[in-house]
């Protein structure tokens, strides 16, 4: 790995940690980070709950109940991704990576420790 990709990749691995923690903890102006944090978790938890009625009235076939227990999961973790930095995180150095025309794997898991590791400064779990 070259210094200068070392170096481009903290320099990810820090504006991710930034981005991430702001959008997922933070108010943001005009409350624009809390309103998309409730937004998002709302319509969630209602397009859930939905799935859940459906699931339960016992009026669908095996498959689709697969379809949308599966579906189910996914938009949990919609809402879940919103709130948590660790989670939001390495979508953004992937994303990152790809804008700049350096991904690999090896880049990106090495950009996810630094992240991991400066959100753990960040939010202080560090050091424990």
């Amino acid at each position: 790995m070259s210094s200068e990709l070392l170096i481009r990749l903290i320099f990810i691995s820090l504006g991710s940690a930034f981005i991430s923690n702001v959008v997922t903890k933070q108010n943001g102006p005009l409350m624009v980070f809390s309103a998309f944090r409730m937004t998002v978790g709302k319509t969630a938890g209602q397009q859930a709950q939905n799935v859940s009625n459906l699931v339960t009235s016992g009026s669908l076939s095996e498959t689709r109940m697969k379809w949308e227990l599966r579906k189910n999961k996914l938009l949990k973790s919609a809402g879940e991704i919103v709130t948590c930095p660790f989670c939001l995180g390495p979508w953004i150095v992937l994303l990152w990576l790809l804008i700049l025309d350096s991904f690999t794997f090896t880049n990106w898991f090495s950009g996810c420790g630094l992240l991991y590791i400066f959100l753990g400064v960040i939010n202080g779990h560090s050091g424990r």
